[in-house]
């Protein structure tokens, strides 16, 4: 590793939730990092048009503070789940794993990063949650694929309902599978603004989970130290949400 950890302490937020202590999970924020410009200055996608090395030097900063390697899914905004392989790079925009030591990882920048266990720590799951994946079922898809009781959820820092000004068609294709999500959208005079957080508690109820807590960190201003696509564009960085079990 190229990265001297005593010089750059990365600045993260930890879930404070009532996962058992073996869990490890932690959301990184835009700061202490190597990325520069649009990208200051933690940004650990290499999708986005940041600098590859600064990015690789990101990455080895994240898995300087984890202590673990970690294999990136290639996020599609689709609702596919998959159990994390080693040294293996998946199209998906879920990913878990019931190894110890195997970090499950998800980026975002808005979007939601939800955060799955249990209450026996039998896994460890990540799920990048936009209005897409949640309007085709991400999160079911991902509880059912696990197939694990007593689970208990995250929600990160994520774009807030105050923020997230969307047309009438995105509404509606909510609605159309469910009209009682209607109050998750605030329609004023000209606007709609949707409650992604709230659509997404729904949608963990209805799959089973009781055991939900919301980080209540919305990524839009810029004081929070997050990533936001809705406020500097679809190339801003992101910000990385990790899970695993530790040994």
């Amino acid at each position: 590793m190229n990265v001297d950890a005593a010089k750059y302490q990365l600045q993260i937020i930890t879930p404070q939730w009532h996962a058992p202590s073996k869990i490890k999970a932690i959301t990184t924020t835009s700061e202490h990092g190597f990325s520069t410009g649009q990208y200051n200055s933690f940004n650990p996608a290499n999708h986005v048009g940041d600098n590859n090395n600064h990015v690789k030097l990101n990455r080895e900063l994240l898995e300087l503070h984890t202590g673990k390697s970690i294999d990136y899914i290639k996020q599609t905004h689709g609702n596919k789940c998959v159990r994390a392989i080693a040294a293996k790079t998946q199209e998906a925009d879920a990913v878990y794993s019931r190894v110890s030591g195997q970090i499950c990882c998800v980026l975002t920048a808005d979007c939601l990063p939800i955060l799955l266990t249990n209450k026996k720590a039998e896994f460890v799951a990540a799920i990048h949650a936009g209005w897409r994946g949640l309007a085709t079922k991400i999160i079911s898809n991902s509880i059912n694929k696990i197939a694990a009781t007593d689970i208990i959820a995250w929600i990160g820092p994520a774009i807030c309902k105050h923020c997230y000004a969307v047309g009438p068609e995105l509404m509606q294709i909510f609605l159309q599978n469910n009209t009682g999500l209607k109050h998750h959208f605030n329609i004023t005079r000209d606007k709609i603004f949707a409650d992604l957080t709230a659509i997404a508690t729904f949608q963990l109820q209805q799959a089973g989970v009781r055991n939900i807590t919301d980080a209540k960190i919305c990524t839009y201003p810029k004081e929070n130290r997050l990533f936001s696509a809705r406020r500097d564009g679809l190339k801003s960085g992101r910000i990385a949400s990790c899970i695993w079990i530790e040994s």
